[in-house]
């Protein structure tokens, strides 16, 4: 099992996205000022990958704005 190295688990992710939508135009890192891990188009996702979401150095509080910004720069239906 991964520890806590966040790096790790957004490689695992990036690699079952890029099998799953199989093209390397449909998932893309954003970041204009926003970060967000992992964005498919195709479907309207942004996606947010953290180890650890208690929030004892403000991870909770950043990963979940970053989502809600992203909503107001690009059309997302989904925010995982």
């Amino acid at each position: 099992m991964l520890d806590g190295n966040t790096s790790l688990w957004e490689n695992m992710v990036a690699v079952n996205l890029l099998r799953k939508y199989g093209r390397n135009d449909a998932v893309y890192f954003y970041n204009q000022g926003i970060e967000v891990d992992f964005y498919i188009p195709d479907i309207y996702t942004a996606i947010q990958v953290c180890y650890n979401l208690d929030n004892s150095e403000g991870t909770f509080d950043r990963e979940v704005k970053a989502l809600l910004k992203i909503t107001k720069v690009l059309e997302c239906s989904k925010l995982l």
